[in-house]
């Protein structure tokens, strides 16, 4: 995170097939399962990170991240879907912090992919994300 001694919290993420594309993990839409390493409490928890709400929810880790305990958020995409209908990730985009809040937003993130939720493979690695401003959108291409 950014500097706070106790969390990270990400407002709003999405996974676009496209640069610029429409939003294929919209919780109010998918259905799809959402989980995290840890959630301080109900009222910040995994999904609402997915929902679309970019001013009043948010997940937040239950923990500051560390290189030997790092706070991840997991979305459980069906791989046993044919192959012309599975998910392919070409941008993230994520809106990192409210107000209040700027030292919860991400500095060093990486996006990763498993076909089987045991072995993980880095795509993208994003490093020194400093200066979020409440609200604000930063885009990643994959």
């Amino acid at each position: 995170n950014n500097g706070d001694p106790s969390f990270v919290t990400v407002v709003d993420l999405e996974l676009r097939a496209t640069v610029g594309g429409a939003d294929q993990t919209n919780a109010t839409e998918t259905g799809l399962a959402y989980s995290a390493s840890t959630e301080v409490n109900a009222g910040n928890r995994a999904g609402l990170a997915f929902d679309n709400d970019y001013t009043s929810t948010k997940w937040a880790s239950n923990g500051q991240p560390t290189v030997g305990s790092p706070q991840w958020l997991k979305v459980n995409f069906d791989i046993s879907a044919p192959y012309d209908t599975q998910v392919y990730v070409r941008e993230i985009s994520i809106v990192g912090c409210i107000t209040g809040q700027t030292a919860m937003a991400p500095k060093d993130f990486a996006l990763q992919r498993s076909d089987d939720d045991s072995s993980w493979t880095t795509v993208l690695t994003v490093t020194g994300q400093t200066g979020w401003t409440a609200g604000e959108r930063r885009n990643f291409a994959v």
